[in-house]
Formats: C-alpha cells, sequence, structure tokens
C-alpha cells in the first residue's frame, strides 16, 4: 500500500508573519476549506508540517491525520508579544485550535537560554 503524505512548511519570517498575519487571519477558514478539499481531492493520507497552522486545521477539517515538527509554535510565539496580540487578537487563538488538531505535536519550544519544555 502507498500512502501519500503531504509536507508544509512556511517560508515566512516573523517580521513577515506580524506585518500580514491580520490579513491572513482574517480569511483563516475559508483558506481552511480550500486547503481541506484540495487534500481531500490528492487522496492524502498524512500531513506533516514545519508548524504552518493552516496544515493542520486544514488537514483536520478533512479527517486526514496531520504532524506537527517544529521547535517553537506561532501561537507561542505570538503570546510573547502584547503589541501582537492586540493588533490581531484572533490570531493566538487560531493557531493554538490548528495546533491542538494535530494527531502529534514534536514541537520543542526553545527558551533563549538554550532551556526548553520539561
Amino acid at each position: 500500500m502507498t500512502a501519500t503524505v503531504f509536507f508544509c512548511t512556511s517560508g515566512h519570517g516573523f517580521g513577515h508573519a506580524v506585518r500580514d498575519a491580520a490579513r491572513f487571519y482574517a480569511m483563516f477558514d475559508e483558506r481552511a476549506d480550500r486547503e481541506a478539499a484540495a487534500l481531500q481531492e490528492t487522496r492524502v493520507d498524512l500531513v506533516v508540517g514545519d508548524i504552518p497552522p493552516l496544515a493542520f486545521e486544514a488537514a483536520g477539517r478533512a479527517g486526514i491525520p496531520s504532524i506537527a515538527l517544529g521547535n517553537f509554535t506561532w501561537d507561542w510565539i505570538y503570546a510573547a508579544y502584547d503589541a501582537f496580540a492586540r493588533a490581531a487578537p484572533q490570531v493566538i487563538p487560531l493557531s493554538a485550535r490548528a495546533y491542538a488538531g494535530a494527531a502529534s505535536a514534536a514541537a520543542r519550544r526553545l527558551r533563549a537560554d538554550g532551556g526548553g519544555d520539561d
């Protein structure tokens, strides 16, 4: 049996994300629906992503298991910036919801001092 795995990465750095996050997430549900339909049409069996929340939200809507791999999650990064939360209040809960839907999350949150989640 052959499985189709969709690996999703994001080329957006933090600066880019801050500038465009409010606009991007304003259409998050519509984007997730379109991506879910594409995943189903291409018969994807598993979604693996380098932490773009949209990948996991779309996989969940399509009923496809997903795995999140990364050394941080965007909701965790955004939450550290009060100005970001004020400018785009919907982004943090939408991102957290998307990660919660991943069948497996292997993100280890790293601290500036070299430590991380215990």
